[in-house]
């Protein structure tokens, strides 16, 4: 950012305000896909870096290609788009009967992912049973 100055200023991501939030959700079972607008890196401020956090350190070294890395913000949303679509059409050609068993059958599979600690998985599908329901019930 340009400051009235003339000098830029960094205004990258404070690693606590970032890591700590994708730590918690992480460990309730949430994964991430990293995105920028651009394509381009995440910047952190790496002055403000914990470094006596195992835990924020961690992720960080987790998900630290992907911050390097990280998909263009439009592909991610077109890919989410096509993917959503595709299944929203599954969905609809489904008989009743066929629907009423697709959402047993997932929620079974959600409840044994759950009772193994596989809460990532478990999270997917309790997901992928949001959006069916969206689809089939309200259109």
């Amino acid at each position: 950012m340009k400051m009235q100055n003339g000098h830029l200023f960094s205004t990258g991501n404070h690693p606590v305000e970032a890591l700590v939030p994708m730590l918690h959700l992480k460990n309730a079972g949430f994964d991430f896909e990293i995105a920028t607008p651009t394509g381009k890196s995440v910047v952190f401020e790496m002055w403000a870096f914990p470094q006596k956090d195992e835990a924020v350190k961690t992720i960080y070294k987790e998900f630290k290609s992907s911050f390097e890395n990280p998909k263009k913000l439009a592909d991610f949303n077109e890919a989410s788009a096509e993917e959503k679509a595709a299944y929203a059409a599954e969905v609809v050609n489904l008989t009743p009967a066929a629907l009423a068993r697709k959402i047993a059958q997932l929620e079974g599979q959600m409840l044994e992912h759950a009772k193994n600690l596989e809460f990532e998985e478990a999270g997917r599908i309790r997901d992928q049973l949001a959006e069916i329901k969206q689809v089939a019930f309200v259109g």
